[in-house]
């Protein structure tokens, strides 16, 4: 707060996630890790959910991948397998696909989208085109050598505009 102390009487609110990776294959064209978070609300404790998956991506070229999971080492690997720990909330596999490109040693691109989301429990199928038509794009720019930056942009283009997200991001590494 104001003061510099950690809030109280309920001010700590917005979203929480803890995740782990493993990776399980990391050869000259295909690398594959498995991983699992948990994420919970704090605003709203009833909002919560564990999510697994793979990020699994496959050198097509070497400036060219085609991707599954998160393309961008920081984050949960993937998050296929979706489970609501709310009362009666939705249990789903997705099937989400990207492509990948290194254009210059500078500047990274990607570009992915969900296939399907597949219910399993309390919630209904749904597929692209015909039930939404998930985007997300990004650009990262190596402005130093330790030091990525860049922007993020994610819609459903069935109803583009309703709800929509764009982000910047860093990336600092530490050798």
């Amino acid at each position: 707060d104001d003061g510099g102390t950690f809030p109280s009487d309920d001010r700590w609110k917005g979203p929480l996630g803890l995740y782990g990776a493993f990776n399980i294959m990391n050869k000259d064209k295909l690398s594959v890790t498995a991983g699992a978070d948990f994420s919970i609300n704090l605003g709203n404790t009833d909002d919560k959910a564990i999510h697994a998956g793979l990020s699994a991506k496959y050198m097509v070229s070497p400036k060219l991948a085609v991707y599954t999971g998160n393309v961008l080492p920081i984050g949960p690997a993937g998050q296929h397998l979706s489970i609501s720990l709310a009362d009666s909330g939705p249990i789903t596999f997705s099937l989400p696909v990207g492509v990948a490109l290194q254009a210059t040693p500078q500047v990274f691109g990607f570009v992915d989208t969900t296939l399907a989301d597949f219910s399993i429990s309390n919630s209904s199928n749904a597929f692209i085109f015909s039930d939404f038509i998930p985007l997300d794009v990004g650009v990262l720019f190596r402005a130093a050598k330790d030091l990525d930056v860049g922007v993020q942009f994610t819609d459903d283009l069935k109803n583009a505009g309703d709800a929509y997200l764009f982000g910047l991001m860093a990336r600092y590494y530490k050798h």
